[in-house]
């Protein structure tokens, strides 16, 4: 495999999106999608998890958070398969989130990437998704728990 950029040594790149989709490779990119259902897996690791959660936070659609762990449970299965060492996530929220809950499964260190909507605020025109509070302690949460921003 060839350097990526203007790294030294060989390195794979592996994408796990949170769309429903296969395994494919694009220009040396290794891309894998979620799988379409809940699963009983994906509820264990929610229950596992939801000393994880800010208590605020559990006050939101049951589904967002059998999704969010649905998500990990994908991320966990790519990181085993592939032996990565590494998660990184971009936004704070949903994809910082689900790193978190990887990053405590799979130990392996977390780093997140913000864009502005995650994390920046202007109430005046609602924008951000820290307005509600429910997001904003798992932002928090996210952002003290990443080895590096």
């Amino acid at each position: 495999m060839k350097p990526i950029g203007r790294l030294e040594e060989e390195w794979m790149l592996t994408l796990v999106r949170s769309k429903i989709e296969g395994t494919y490779c694009l220009y040396g990119i290794h891309f894998h999608g979620i799988e379409k259902r809940i699963n009983i897996q994906a509820i264990n690791l929610l229950l596992r998890n939801v000393s994880s959660y800010p208590f605020i936070s559990l006050l939101r659609k049951p589904t967002s958070l059998c999704w969010e762990d649905l998500y990990a449970l994908n991320v966990c299965r790519v990181i085993e398969d592939n032996d990565i060492d590494l998660i990184h996530a971009h936004f704070a929220h949903p994809e910082g989130l689900v790193g978190l809950l990887v990053k405590r499964r799979a130990r392996k260190p977390l780093v997140v990437t913000v864009h502005g909507h995650d994390i920046l605020v202007d109430s005046s025109i609602r924008y951000g998704v820290r307005l509600s509070k429910r997001f904003d302690s798992l932002i928090h949460k996210v952002l003290n728990s990443a080895a590096l921003l």
